[in-house]
């Protein structure tokens, strides 16, 4: 086996000589790519020239389609069309609203932020505080009343304990 690596600077100037040499190859027919097409020149043109005079006359797709049919063509409506735009006989319809309808080139886009005449920013009077309707001196009173009646339960329960704690010192003397 032969050694791999770097070649020596004498045998890429060899290469290099070698290559120099050599002639170039004869100039042939330039390679088609992708597949060879089943039709020929004049059938394609036929197939072109069909498209071209149905569509000025007005005919269908499926009226030109039927001409092209007796021509030979095999394909289907779809490559029909396909064969007529890339090949310029027909021009592209353009998408969209034409140029002289209304709303042409406007675009309609949604505005942020408050409706135009809406008033005051924030809630309306009156609608602030609680969801119950209770304001906040309602909350207050509550709330002091809840605290005077837990008091008040305490401080009796604490004078039923001393009033029993005295009747047991009395009776003990």
């Amino acid at each position: 086996m032969a050694k791999r690596g770097r070649k020596s600077k004498s045998a890429k100037a060899a290469e290099i000589a070698a290559a120099e040499t050599m002639t170039a190859p004869a100039v042939t027919e330039i390679k088609q790519r992708g597949r060879q097409s089943q039709y020929s020149d004049e059938q394609k043109q036929a197939f072109l020239d069909a498209i071209k005079n149905g569509r000025r006359a007005g005919a269908s797709w499926a009226e030109i389609f039927d001409a092209a049919k007796t021509q030979g063509f095999k394909g289907g409506l779809p490559y029909l069309k396909q064969m007529g735009l890339k090949s310029g006989a027909v021009s592209a319809k353009k998408r969209g609203r034409p140029t002289g309808s209304k709303n042409a080139g406007t675009k309609v886009t949604a505005k942020r932020g408050r409706p135009v005449g809406s008033g005051k920013r924030g809630r309306p009077a009156g609608s602030g505080g609680a969801s119950n309707g209770a304001s906040l001196g309602d909350i207050e009173s509550i709330v002091a009343r809840m605290v005077k009646e837990r008091v008040a339960a305490k401080m009796a329960k604490a004078v039923q304990a001393l009033q029993g704690a005295a009747e047991s010192l009395r009776s003990l003397t």
